[in-house]
């Protein structure tokens, strides 16, 4: 089966960044399914659509095989099983092409679009243009792309960005030399290999005025030096070093600037001469010559004005210095008295004139009165006098030591001074708002020259409310006014108790606290117990400057054995501390109470010694804070068996800790029954109501029934047929019968 047998369909894809490969199925039209051949066949391009042909195309897989294109870019590889193939394409000059196929049961057909070896990129070399020598670490950048590289030791560069087919602008830049913009063509599927050519920067000395020339008066030139050429231009001057000539500055770098040279010279020192100067100017740029030349003339002293009058009030004049001759003049102005002071008082002057400022200090004479002085001008071109006069009138001055009083927070007393600095008499008044804390004495009066008013201040917070207060106190005189800010500030008052803390022992039921004020004012307060058990008198008042005395009462009835705590609250809107807490302990022991009663009649005994005391009519004795745990005592009283008894004092938290002690009578002879029924009787009891009494008869081994409202015996009950010797009765307090305990032994006495 040959090529001819299949039609053909080829389709490549021209991209200019990326390699493109279709592969493309081809079914036979003259042959069985069973007559198909398997292969691979394709044509091999370049990017630009050129036919490339001795390309070696080889395949990887079940089998390898390798063939070169035809002329015409065309291969084909049959015979071959299918199976999955590994295809690479290589050509010199283009990069190797690969990629992966599966053959099943048809024939392969295969386009190959080879791109040349850096196709579409920029390379080259960077040259100096002068000399040709390689510029390395240049700075290349595509404009459009934003792409940058730097060419090597030898001033190669390679961009490894592929590029769209166009025009670039490749801008290169490296130290010492000019930037140069280039601009590049990229065509399709082809790299593009250029020269750049640098140009090396020179700089051009150049001197503005070479020829400086110094007339009269003049101290001061400049010379502007310029780059004419690229690049960066060193220079220096070389100093002279002559007293009379400075030049700054000596040296410099300027490259599209300027730079100025300052030349100065002094006219004092030159006098008469006229000296010149040759300044030497060398740089990397060549060399240049300046030329100084200086011209004088003779100085002469003139003044505006040879008599100055102050009058009376005027401090201050001037006098106009002048140089009517040529050069420089140099002239100092004395001055003999220390109450003329003058500025400047020694100066140069060319052709515009020196003004001195005259300042007198009438404060420095001793008494009113008419003054004169001389003062002289001194120069290198003469010398002159002026006179000077003045008028001292009497004239009082106020001063004051300050102008802003402040007592604070504490202060309570402080002075002002009023100082007379002027001459007379200097009548003074102070003048301020009327308040309830602020006290001035004296507030007027007279001062003498030199002599000075002490006033007292004080500042009284006892009525102020809390926060800053400030009043102006104006001092008015007949030698000026001034005005002092007069401060204080009222702290919030504190409440203060005397103790911090109540403790109460077991024997103590009240206290006093003691409250005072740490501050001004009066503060208003409330006391208020967290407990019921806990009483304040009084609870509320007002603390001031004296003392308040609180009496703090407690009541044990609802506290608890041991130790009870609670705390009071003092409430005070006004103080600093709005709310004071003091902590209240109570140690409670308990009370005893003791209830004596008739075990017969349940009526309470009255008199009954216990406890160290006696009951009441109610039976009670009561012991108040009683420290033992167990108590152990007995209850005496006439007409009574004696009882004793025990309490425990800890059973309960209760502070009450009652015991009720019951008290047999003793008994009493009212009457006497006789019987020949009772034999040895040995125990008696009452009936549920009282009607009837039952004795026992131990040898009668009987019971003995007796009517107690008569004394009389009704009958007798014979036990001998149960028993012997009854010696227990009981009685049930429900059914009222009557219970008797026997004996089934014969008794000794019968035997």
């Amino acid at each position: 089966m040959s090529v001819s047998d299949y039609q053909i369909m080829q389709c490549v894809i021209k991209d200019l960044a990326y390699l493109t490969v279709m592969f493309l199925l081809v079914f036979s039209t003259g042959c069985s399914q069973d007559q198909l051949e398997l292969g691979i066949e394709g044509t091999i391009i370049g990017e630009n659509g050129q036919l490339i042909p001795s390309a070696i195309v080889s395949i990887d897989g079940s089998e390898n095989q390798s063939i070169m294109s035809d002329e015409m870019g065309r291969f084909f590889i049959d015979g071959i099983a299918s199976g999955t193939y590994q295809i690479s394409v290589t050509k010199i000059g283009y990069n190797i092409y690969r990629t992966q196929v599966e053959i099943i049961d048809k024939i392969l057909s295969n386009g190959v679009v080879l791109e040349k070896e850096g196709s579409q990129t920029i390379s080259g070399k960077v040259m100096d243009i002068n000399n040709s020598d390689p510029v390395p670490y240049a700075k290349l950048t595509i404009g459009q792309v934003n792409e940058v590289t730097r060419s090597d030791e030898q001033g190669i560069f390679r961009f490894t960005r592929k590029l769209t087919p166009g025009m670039y602008t490749i801008t290169t830049e490296v130290e010492g030399y000019q930037t140069l913009n280039v601009q590049i063509k990229v065509g399709l599927g082809e790299p593009v290999s250029t020269d750049v050519q640098v140009i090396r920067l020179q700089p051009i000395l150049n001197v503005i005025d070479n020829v400086v020339i110094f007339e009269e008066n003049e101290t001061q030139k400049i010379v502007n030096i310029t780059n004419r050429g690229t690049g960066e231009l060193v220079w220096s001057i070389t100093d002279p070093k002559l007293d009379w000539l400075k030049i700054s500055p000596i040296q410099g770098k300027i490259t599209n600037c300027t730079a100025i040279v300052n030349i100065i010279i002094d006219q004092e020192i030159l006098t008469s001469r006229q000296p010149s100067k040759t300044l030497h100017i060398t740089s990397n740029g060549g060399s240049q010559k300046v030329e100084i030349n200086v011209t004088t003339k003779t100085a002469l002293l003139n003044i505006s004005v040879k008599q100055i009058s102050f009058g009376v009030d005027r401090e201050s004049e001037t006098l106009r210095i002048e140089n009517i001759g040529g050069g420089i003049l140099k002239w100092r102005v004395s001055v003999p008295q220390a109450w003329v002071s003058l500025r400047p008082f020694e100066g140069v002057t060319r052709q515009i004139p020196s003004v001195v400022n005259i300042h007198i200090d009438r404060s420095r004479l001793n008494a009113p009165g008419r003054y004169k002085q001389v003062i002289q001008v001194m120069s290198n071109g003469g010398i002159a006098r002026v006179e000077l006069i003045l008028v001292v009138p009497i004239q009082p001055e106020l001063q004051v030591s300050s102008e802003n009083i402040d007592f604070g927070s504490e202060l309570r007393v402080t002075d002002l001074i009023i100082k007379n600095s002027g001459t007379g008499e200097l009548s003074w008044e102070l003048k301020f708002p009327r308040t309830d804390w602020l006290e001035i004495d004296p507030q007027q009066g007279i001062i003498k020259d030199s002599q000075s008013a002490v006033i007292t201040l004080r500042a009284d917070r006892n009525l102020a409310e809390p926060g800053g207060y400030k009043i102006p106190v104006t001092v008015e005189t007949n030698g000026g006014m001034e005005k002092v800010i007069v401060g204080m500030f009222v702290s919030k008052p504190s409440i203060l108790t005397n103790p911090k803390r109540l403790d109460f022992s077991a024997y103590i039921d009240t206290q006093t606290i003691v409250l005072s004020r740490d501050g001004y004012g009066p503060i208003d307060w409330n006391l208020i117990p967290e407990a019921k058990w806990v009483f304040a008198t009084p609870a509320e008042g007002t603390v001031s400057d004296d003392r308040i005395e609180v009496q703090i009462t407690i009541s044990r009835q609802e506290m608890l054995q041991g130790m009870n705590g609670t705390q009071l609250a003092i409430f005070a809107e006004k103080a600093k501390d709005s709310r004071i807490i003091i902590p209240v302990t109570v140690n409670v022991l308990p009370d005893i109470r003791v209830i004596v009663r008739d075990v017969r009649s349940r009526l309470p005994v009255r008199d009954a010694f216990t406890l160290d005391g006696v009951t009441d009519r109610n039976g009670l004795v009561e012991l108040k804070n009683f420290k033992q745990l167990v108590v152990y005592d007995k209850v005496e009283v006439e007409g009574y068996i004696d009882q004793d008894y025990s309490l425990r004092v800890n059973i309960t938290d209760s502070a009450l800790v009652e015991k009720t002690v019951w008290l047999t009578p003793l008994p009493k002879l009212t009457r006497t029954i006789e019987s020949v029924d009772f034999d040895l009787p040995a125990e008696i009891i009452l009936s549920s109501d009282g009607m009837f009494a039952y004795v026992t008869n131990t040898q009668g081994n009987s019971v003995t029934k007796i009517r107690t409202d008569t004394d009389k015996v009704v009958m007798a009950f014979d036990l001998s047929s149960d028993g012997f010797e009854p010696i227990g009765l009981d009685l049930n307090p429900i059914t009222g019968e009557i219970y008797v305990v026997n004996s089934i032994f014969e008794p000794e006495w019968i035997v």
